[in-house]
């Protein structure tokens, strides 16, 4: 058994020739065809639109964080 993954365009007429190579014996066989949708561009714009976004500026000045008033006295 082999597996065989290919990268296809359908056409409209939704017909594909398909040239097995020559290390596939001729003869009878089973052949699985799986059919996956792959993400179109919009698919993919879509899902990034809907991550957050992340505003990221400088620590304000004379900003600290020292570990007394980070964590409480048991150190959680």
């Amino acid at each position: 058994m082999r597996n065989l993954n290919l990268h296809v365009t359908i056409p409209s007429d939704r017909k594909i020739v398909l040239q097995l190579p020559d290390d596939i014996d001729p003869g009878e066989t089973d052949l699985t065809v799986i059919v996956r949708r792959r993400p179109s561009n919009r698919d993919k714009t879509s899902l990034l639109s809907r991550l957050p976004n992340l505003h990221v500026e400088k620590w304000p000045e004379g900003v600290t964080f020292s570990r007394s008033e980070l964590y409480d006295d048991d150190g959680r």
